[in-house]
């Protein structure tokens, strides 16, 4: 059962990766790409995840299960806010933060 659940977990670090690097804007501009003005913390997390958003709008947040359900989503404001987790059951949870032009994506763990 662990070795499944660490199979798992290091799958689900490279699909995260994969996405990523697949949807991020390329860094023409001279502008940070939104993955360097998004922080996920604490993570682990057990009540609330804080979404730390320093990028120049709002962000949807949708948090998915491993079987790609979406269980959560909000919009995260300029300034950054909490996502209440609470509800959800312990595991490893996929957040996609979408602006208009960008999509990216972080693992969370839940305990």
């Amino acid at each position: 059962m662990i070795k499944k659940l660490l199979l798992l977990v290091c799958f689900l670090t490279s699909v995260t990766s994969a996405f990523s690097q697949n949807f991020e804007k390329n860094n023409t501009s001279g502008k940070y790409s939104l993955s360097d003005q998004i922080s996920l913390y604490p993570n682990p997390a057990a009540d609330k995840v804080r979404v730390s958003n320093r990028s120049e709008g709002n962000l949807k947040a949708t948090v998915y299960n491993i079987l790609g359900d979406p269980v959560l989503s909000k919009v995260i404001q300029k300034n950054g806010e909490d996502i209440d987790i609470s509800k959800l059951q312990s595991g490893v949870y996929i957040v996609s933060l979408t602006d208009e032009k960008n999509i990216i994506t972080k693992r969370l763990v839940k305990n």
